[in-house]
């Protein structure tokens, strides 16, 4: 069997930590799974947590834990605009998250059935001036749009409460 090199590196690709939320309680929330193949996708719903909440933190965490601030943070994004006269559970968002290698994550929102998604690139990194960062996220969308990520199944997630802002 002859097997290209390039090809093989890209089967054996898996992520390295589970990639996951945090709900409004703190805990850990998997979403894509330690040893999942990449690139993978998978989604869940999001909700408010209290009445009248207007905006949520969504809190991405890569580790291990069950309990999401022992694990390591990769960013914060404020989903907004939410009725306030809404009661806790009322306001959803869908939520695709898009795993590739090298730790690079997409997140789609969805904030009405049918509506496209917006994407937002979480790029983990350091210290890096904003040339090379722009350079990176120029990367970033090549290999995105290069690869078609396939759906991880698992336990149905339900429907996750996000604290607000």
């Amino acid at each position: 069997m002859n097997v290209n090199l390039l090809e093989f590196q890209y089967m054996a690709a898996v992520a390295k930590w589970s990639i996951g939320l945090s709900s409004h309680n703190g805990d850990f929330v998997v979403v894509i799974p330690k040893a999942s193949p990449l690139p993978a996708r998978r989604s869940v719903t999001v909700t408010t947590a209290i009445d009248s909440q207007q905006d949520m933190k969504l809190s991405i965490w890569m580790g291990e834990s069950e309990k999401a601030e022992d694990n390591y943070p990769l960013s914060n994004i404020r989903l907004e605009g939410f009725q306030k006269d809404n009661a806790a559970g009322v306001s959803r968002v869908k939520l695709t998250f898009y795993a590739y290698e090298h730790s690079v994550i997409k997140i789609g929102c969805c904030y009405k059935e049918g509506d496209p998604e917006q994407e937002i690139s979480i790029i983990p990194a350091a210290d890096l001036s904003e040339a090379d960062m722009n350079r990176l996220r120029e990367l970033v969308n090549e290999m995105t749009l290069k690869v078609t990520p396939q759906e991880i199944s698992g336990p149905d997630l339900g429907t996750v409460s996000l604290a607000p802002v």
